[in-house]
Formats: structure tokens, C-alpha cells, sequence
């Protein structure tokens, strides 16, 4: 069997000017050697040459947010783990295939746990990038990797990695294209995040209690005034105490930090909940629980309204409570508000000790609903949440533009690389 025909079996039928290879023949790629780490590298020394790990390689892109630099004498005195600009850098442990492209000399180093691929002459940077970034590629890498409790990839066995190559002059082209549609997924990107912070920064404002004194940035609406009150969680709340028992549930729900309410389906390909669904609390549209595990977003556990379901059972471990009253407490509005994170520093308070077996804080129901809020005129609050879920609106709108443009560079990748559609050179 000749190289294009093993390229076909992975790839389809291929362009005869294209050629199927090995990753290993069209490149250089080695690691990190044991001993350069041991005997060079002390990060506790500093200097001006970034050591590259998996955590600095982030969807395409490095991430230089959070790192270890070495001096640069060290880097030189170790050149065939220096990165020089064109090589390619892959985290090949834990989470494999994360692919960044190094763009400066004199700059970055291999760390552990980290490959270095340099294209040789028939292939250029840019389009094995997008190569080793496309669906078939990570799932090639995917069989290739050795499935312990922390996946690796062996340098032998990513040599072996298939992949088709057109002649430069087309891969030139196709990296343009894409570089393209990734410049178009970036912009969207930052929008997205430039909505949140919008959206962060108003509720910030908006839900700040007005003081006598006012206070710096703070928001009312026309027509508001006054004071808020401040009253206990218990005032205004009840505990929602109604358990599934025998009753059918369509939906087992679970909280997860930064999404909310999620079908245990979904979440770990199954419903967990076992013999103990009956004990279950059946919340229902409209209704809160509280989620006493923590997260990077809600260091103190996260409370969700439920929304997108009719009602769902959810685990007892969790706080459920209700309004009192629609005519005093509008739901949309503290929805906000807790999600704000404005009752950490109560929380803390109360929070005893360290996590308990099961990952959830150990916290009292009585103090829990002992905590101070404010209480806007129903009014205010009706007219705070629609400016709210306005943002809202906005982000839903906008992550979808997103993923629509995520999902067609997905598809146009599927096709330029493959050569199911050709470009003009």
C-alpha cells in the first residue's frame, strides 16, 4: 500500500498532488530530556525565557497569564529544547493535544510534559497548526495515547500521528483562510466578554443598596428613592421542603457552578441519583436551591432559580426555598443578586471549618437563612431585573453567533484539509 492510499484510508479519497505521511517524517519533535530539568532548571531563580507548559497552551494560543520563567543563559546552554519561532508546542500528558504556535525567538523553553514539533521544509507552521488543531487529528492522538488516570503520549507513538499535506503554495492559502475565520471567532469572542463585563459592571450598580451618604457609581432608575430595606433570608423566603417520593420525574437535576440547573443526564451520562431519588426535593419552576459546594467562580457555593424546567428533583443536600410572596419578592431580582456573589462575606461567616466528605461546606439551614439582604420596593425590583435580563438577551444572542461561526470553521477545516474542496492558488 503507497502513502496516498494509507492517506485515503484515514482521509478519503485524496488529491493526487497531496501527500500522506507521518507527522514524525515532515517533522522534528522531541521534549524536555530528565536531566535538562533536573540539573538546569530552577524556577525559583527566575529570568527572561518563559518555560512553556501545558497550562500556558490554551485553545490554539499560549496563555502567558500564569508563569515560570528560567534565566536566559540556561535556555542557550540547552538548545535542543529551546523554542524558536515557527516551532509548534503540545501538551502530551493529562489533557493531550492542546496545540500552540511559537511566534518570537529568544522568548520561550520546553517545560515538562510539553513537545516540541518543528516543520521541516514541506510544511509550513501556520497550516500544521490548523492541521494538528482539526477533529481527526486530536481523535488520532486520542488513540494514541496510553488511557491510565492521567493519559500520556509517548513521543514514539506521536511521531506515528498520519496526517496529509497539499504542496506549500495550497497550504499557504488554506492557512490564510482559516487564519481568517480565526480572527472572526476572536472578535466574537471578545464581544462575548465585553457584554459580561458590561453586564457584570451594571449589576454591580444596580444592586448596590443606596446609602444615606450615596455612594460612588451607584444606579436608581427615575422614580426610585429611599432607602432599602434589610431583612433576614427567612423574612421573605421559605424552605421548600416537598420531597419526590413516589411521584415520576422526568428530570434529575444537579447544579454546576457556572450554568446552573443541569439534567444529571447530561452531566454524567446518567442519573445518579440511585435509591435515593425518593428522598429528593421536587423543586419547581420558579423556586431557588442552594448548592453548598465550592468553585473558582462561587468560593462559597452558588444559588440557582430554576428556570428552564417545569419542575426537576434535586439532591436534599442542597438548600431549596421559595418566595413568601410575588407581591414582595420578585423571583428574577434575587436571582441576580445571588448571582452577584453579594452574600459571600455572610457566607463565610457561617461556613464551619473545611468541606465535608462529600465536598459540600458544612453550613447550618437556621444560619443560612439567617442572612441580611435587601428588599427594593417590588416595583424597583421588577424594573432592575428587566434591565438585567435585557443583558441577558444580549449574551444569549451573542454566545450563539459564537457557536454558529465556531461550528462553520469546523466544517470549512473538515473540508480544506481533507482536500473535499480545493483553493485557488
Amino acid at each position: 500500500m503507497n502513502k496516498n492510499s494509507v492517506g485515503s484510508a484515514y482521509y478519503g479519497n485524496l488529491p493526487s498532488s497531496w501527500e500522506s505521511s507521518t507527522i514524525g517524517d515532515l517533522c522534528f519533535i522531541t521534549k524536555l530530556a530528565g536531566y535538562e530539568y533536573t540539573e538546569h532548571f530552577n524556577y525559583s531563580v527566575g529570568g527572561e525565557i518563559i518555560a512553556v507548559r501545558a497550562l500556558n497552551i490554551k485553545n490554539g494560543k499560549l496563555d502567558i497569564t500564569n508563569i515560570h520563567t528560567i534565566p536566559r543563559d540556561v535556555s542557550d546552554s540547552l538548545p535542543r529544547s529551546k523554542l524558536f519561532a515557527g516551532d509548534l508546542v503540545m501538551g502530551y500528558v493529562g489533557t493531550i493535544g492542546d496545540v500552540a504556535l511559537i511566534q518570537e525567538n529568544n522568548r520561550f523553553h520546553l517545560a515538562p510534559n510539553v513537545a516540541k514539533i518543528s516543520p521541516g521544509e514541506k510544511i509550513l507552521p501556520e497550516f500544521l497548526l490548523h492541521l494538528m488543531l482539526s477533529e481527526r487529528f486530536q481523535f488520532e492522538l486520542d488513540i494514541l495515547a496510553t488511557k491510565t488516570s492521567q493519559p500520556a503520549l509517548s513521543m514514539g507513538n506521536l511521531r506515528t500521528a498520519r496526517i496529509v499535506v497539499p504542496p506549500l503554495p495550497e497550504q499557504r492559502k488554506i492557512a490564510e483562510i482559516l487564519s481568517t475565520w480565526d480572527e472572526a471567532v476572536a472578535a466574537s469572542e471578545r464581544l462575548l466578554a465585553s457584554l459580561r463585563e458590561r453586564k457584570k459592571g451594571l449589576m454591580q450598580r444596580l444592586l448596590t443598596p443606596p446609602s444615606a451618604a450615596g455612594q460612588a457609581g451607584q444606579v436608581r432608575f427615575a422614580g426610585f428613592d429611599g432607602m432599602w430595606r434589610e431583612v433576614h433570608l427567612r423574612d421573605v423566603f421559605q424552605r421548600v421542603t416537598r420531597k419526590v417520593g413516589d411521584n415520576r420525574v422526568e428530570y434529575v437535576l444537579s447544579i454546576t457552578a457556572t450554568i446552573g440547573f443541569v439534567d444529571q443526564r447530561e452531566k454524567f451520562g446518567k442519573v445518579i441519583a440511585g435509591k435515593n431519588l425518593g428522598n429528593y426535593v421536587l423543586l419547581q419552576k420558579g423556586e431557588f436551591a442552594y448548592n453548598k459546594g465550592n468553585s473558582n467562580a462561587y468560593p462559597q457555593g452558588c444559588i440557582y432559580l430554576l428556570e428552564e424546567f417545569e419542575e426537576g428533583a434535586v439532591p436534599n443536600v442542597y438548600f431549596s426555598f421559595t418566595a413568601k410572596s410575588t407581591e414582595v419578592v420578585h423571583p428574577h431580582f434575587y436571582k441576580f443578586y445571588f448571582e452577584s456573589g453579594a452574600l459571600n462575606p455572610q457566607l463565610q461567616k457561617y461556613i464551619s471549618s473545611s468541606a465535608r466528605a462529600d465536598g459540600l461546606f458544612n453550613i447550618a439551614f437556621d444560619d443560612f437563612f439567617s442572612i441580611k439582604i435587601p428588599l427594593p420596593p417590588i416595583k424597583e425590583q421588577e424594573k432592575i431585573a428587566a434591565a438585567l435580563e435585557s443583558c441577558d438577551g444580549e449574551l444569549r444572542t451573542q454566545a450563539k453567533k459564537l457557536k454558529a461561526l465556531q461550528q462553520q470553521k469546523k466544517g470549512l477545516m473538515q473540508r480544506l484539509l481533507t482536500g473535499a474542496v480545493r483553493v485557488k492558488v
